[in-house]
């Protein structure tokens, strides 16, 4: 393999890698919820294709927005992955808006 061609493809690994790091990280800043949500939580397990284990986390819907919350009994934080816990150790907030027009929460 040419020289080149392996400097071209590690520079297209590095583009990729942080384009999708300022994905997650504008994803967590636009949708961070900061308050209590009031109603119903279901437990559920969040799994996330690259981690062999699930997060254990809370989902609630109101008429508005759509809640992923961190679990209110959990022993750890979201996942024990560096990276998970960085990125997904927040509750969010997902308003209908932004969801997609065929999927129905409530």
């Amino acid at each position: 393999m040419s020289p080149l061609l392996v400097i071209a493809a590690c520079a297209v690994a590095v583009a990729l890698t942080a384009w999708n790091a300022s994905v997650i990280k504008r994803f967590k800043r636009d949708y961070t919820y900061r308050g209590q949500f009031p109603g119903q939580r279901y437990q559920c397990v969040i799994r996330f294709a690259n981690f062999e284990s699930g997060m254990e986390a809370a989902v609630g819907a109101d008429t508005s927005a759509l809640y992923l919350l961190t679990h209110p009994l959990r022993k750890r934080r979201w996942g024990s992955h560096r990276c998970s816990m960085k990125y997904f150790g927040a509750d969010l907030q997902i308003p209908r808006t932004d969801l997609d027009a065929g999927l129905r929460l409530v």
